[in-house]
């Protein structure tokens, strides 16, 4: 059976563009920008079309075809570019621009007219080029999450891509474009057919990605705070009560730590809002590095943080207070180098079938309060057998006890 292959671009190309409007005016579940990115790589598909059939017309609009190829692999380009826009990184727009403008720019000057194949190679080379790239993206995940689960079929699909066009490239240096096999197995007619799966593919592939973007940024911002990226209290109440249910009736250690920076108001009047932000973020920061993996940290409310160690007992809970006291006074964050803050921490513990967290932290509370009232920068441990704070707080390199 003959394809024609006027008609496959067209139809490939109408789903195309009704791919890019979809991305493109159609309601967004995130701010990101990789919808732009992923539109206008819909869209510049279907322009490479309007160029290749303009060739048709006849010998004088053969500078057509290095146009449209230049525009198909800025196309491939801009996929690349919203992957990298989906994961977090930095995106390569001079790259995926500029490539295909020289390619372009050099077949015009430099080429000899061959009809359809007027460029083709360094056209296949680049374009195979930018899918592995694709390809590579969407396999890497996010800087600070995995990759989606659907960014595996467009892994794939990419390599698919990436190596029919390497295959192409070779077969046009091997063969030639006169070549039997060349013009059956790798000419126009194939391509424009694996083009039109490769389309329906990747807007399928695209829009599953979008909404599990979605997704979980919806689920980050219900359970993370937004600015150091710890758990929230509502998140940590609820991983809280999960890990009581899953004691099973079993007695377990566990102990809670309460953390109050010290005069952080004080932060916020002297150096501003923004320094003040930086200081919490920089906490959280020393914070995670002291607590153990499995232990929960949550941003309790302004300057208040409350970490959940499963396991531990109060001697434990002092270890990772003593962790973070070191921490904020040894560790070199940025925003250290302005204001050194330091935190006071209650701390509360119980060996229980479950996990009493109120009770937990009011004790810790309570300690807390003793804390600050001692003169700050400090662990108190609230005595359960005697219903006292009793503590440790350091002055220098040591520490001592202290008792109500």
């Amino acid at each position: 059976m003959q394809l024609h292959l006027p008609t496959i671009f067209v139809v490939s190309q109408l789903i195309s563009l009704a791919c890019g409007l979809v991305f493109l005016l159609g309601p967004r579940t995130t701010k990101s920008p990789f919808y732009v990115w992923f539109a206008g790589a819909f869209l510049s598909a279907p322009c490479a079309t309007v160029f290749y059939l303009l060739a048709e017309r006849g010998e004088e609009w053969l500078w057509t075809y290095p146009a449209g190829n230049a525009i198909a692999t800025l196309a491939i380009a801009l996929i690349w570019v919203g992957a990298r826009s989906v994961n977090g990184r930095s995106l390569p727009l001079r790259t995926a621009f500029l490539v295909p403008a020289v390619i372009m720019v050099a077949v015009w000057m430099t080429a000899t007219p061959n009809g359809q194949w007027t460029g083709a190679l360094p056209f296949f080379l680049s374009f195979s080029a930018f899918s592995a790239l694709a390809g590579l993206e969407f396999a890497r995940g996010g800087i600070d999450e995995p990759s989606p689960v659907h960014a595996r079929v467009l892994t794939v699909a990419c390599a698919i891509n990436s190596g029919w066009f390497l295959v192409r490239a070779v077969g046009l240096v091997v063969l030639g474009t006169d070549h039997p096999v060349f013009l059956s197995v790798l000419g126009a007619e194939n391509a424009a057919t694996m083009l039109t799966v490769m389309i329906v593919v990747a807007s399928l592939g695209l829009s599953a990605i979008a909404k599990e973007r979605a997704l979980r940024t919806a689920h980050r911002l219900a359970t993370e705070d937004p600015l150091t990226g710890l758990l929230n209290r509502r998140e940590f109440t609820r991983r809280a009560e999960e890990l009581s249910a899953s004691a099973g009736g079993r007695q377990n250690d566990y102990a809670v730590l309460l953390f109050d920076l010290d005069h952080f108001k004080s932060i916020n009047d002297t150096y501003g809002h923004m320094v003040g932000d930086e200081v919490l973020e920089a906490f959280a920061r020393v914070a995670r590095r002291a607590l153990r993996e499995g232990d929960l940290l949550c941003r309790y409310g302004g300057e208040e943080f409350a970490a959940l160690l499963p396991g531990a007992t109060a001697d434990g809970a002092l270890r990772v207070a003593d962790r973070i006291h070191r921490g904020l006074a040894t560790s070199v964050e940025p925003v250290f180098s302005r204001v050194r803050p330091t935190t006071s921490i209650g701390v509360a513990s119980v060996r229980s079938a479950e996990i009493p967290l109120g009770a937990l932290l009011r004790r810790a509370d309570v300690a807390l309060y003793r804390a600050k009232e001692e003169g700050r920068n400090r662990t108190v441990v609230f005595d359960d057998t005697s219903l006292q704070a009793t503590g440790t707080f350091r002055t220098g390199a040591g520490a001592h006890q202290a008792s109500a």
